[in-house]
Order: structure tokens, then sequence, then C-alpha cells
């Protein structure tokens, strides 16, 4: 359902990805979600949720920049949404846009109104990126491989009975050569 894909942003495996709006660009987005907003909470539209700070997007473009490193046909998407806080307190969502604002080609938000085949498929291809993005940024580059250099360093200037290193020698176990293969058979060349 829209509120557990909602609520997947905040407790899903990239809760940090869901920001508030801070500027509030005038683009095809913002027009076409006034429909959705005005029937999902009456009375309200895209420039009062603004002014309210209840406006949130979590915004996936960076997939982007993995495009040249796929293989020829793979489509990848990366999707902006946009959501809103209702009075109850519930995230739900407005809108999705597939690619960002620069991108070559038809880019206009899909909303809940623009048909349910649409919009099904519009979140799938947002959950595709937001499992991208966690596999690749979230997993191992800001765990693994951040880990990989904080145990290098450990090991290097730590004695084996100092406290820190007897903490940290457990978590550290087995990461370095999880990465190596990580190298060779999971990351594209």
């Amino acid at each position: 359902s829209d509120l557990d894909f909602a609520e997947q942003r905040i407790n899903g495996c990239n809760p940090m990805t869901l920001t508030r709006c801070d500027d509030l660009p005038v683009d095809v987005m913002c027009r076409a979600v006034d429909d959705t907003l005005s029937t999902l909470a009456p009375g309200w539209n895209v420039q009062s949720a603004y002014d309210k700070g209840r406006l949130f997007v979590c915004d996936y473009s960076v997939v982007r920049l993995v495009k040249d490193l796929m293989e020829p046909g793979v489509a990848r998407m990366a999707p902006t949404a946009l959501f809103f806080v209702r009075e109850d307190g519930v995230l739900a969502p407005l809108a999705i846009r597939l690619q960002p604002d620069d991108h070559d080609g038809p880019n206009l938000p899909i909303t809940p109104h623009t048909g349910s085949f649409s919009w099904a498929l519009a979140k799938a291809h947002f959950q595709a990126a937001d499992g991208g993005y966690h596999e690749a940024v979230s997993h191992l580059l800001d765990t693994h491989l951040v880990i990989e250099l904080i145990a290098t360093c450990a090991h290097r200037n730590l004695h084996p009975d100092h406290p820190i290193s007897q903490l940290l020698t457990p978590h550290f176990r087995d990461n370095l050569a999880i990465d190596a293969l990580a190298r060779t058979s999971l990351l594209n060349k």
C-alpha cells in the first residue's frame, strides 16, 4: 500500500535519505502533486505544505552515476519521491519522478492519480533504487570499506592488549577477506 511504501522511508534500510524539503522548486513535480495533496488532505496545496514544513523528499538521483558501469540494455532509474506528513503524523507519498531534471526525454512525475499500474511501477523502480543505494553506499561503502580502513589503522597502531583493540577486534574479523571477495566477484569492473 502507499502507506507501507512511505513507512519504509522511515523504518526501512535507508531512513537517512528522507529529508525535509529545503527549497520548493516550482516545477512539474510540484504542480502535479496539488491534485493528489488536495485529495489526501483537503485544503492543503504544495505551497502550504512546504510553508508548514510537511513536505519531505527522498532523492536517489545519485544512482544515475552508475549508468556508465552497467551492462548495455539494463535500465536503471534515478528517482526522486515527494512525501507529505498528514495531520495524524503519518507519512504519505505524493509523487515519484523516475529521472533527474537534467535527464533527456520525458520526465513527468507519476502520482497515485496517474493510474494504478503506472503508480505501482514507479514505486517498484523507487524500491529498486532504494535497495541498490543501500547495498552500494550504505552497506558496502559506509560500512565495509570504511571499517576496513579503521581495522588496518587499529592493527598498525594499537597493541593487541589495548582495551580498544580488544573491543574492536571481534568486529573486524573476516572484514578484509569479505571486502577482497567483494572487489573481485561482486563489483563490476
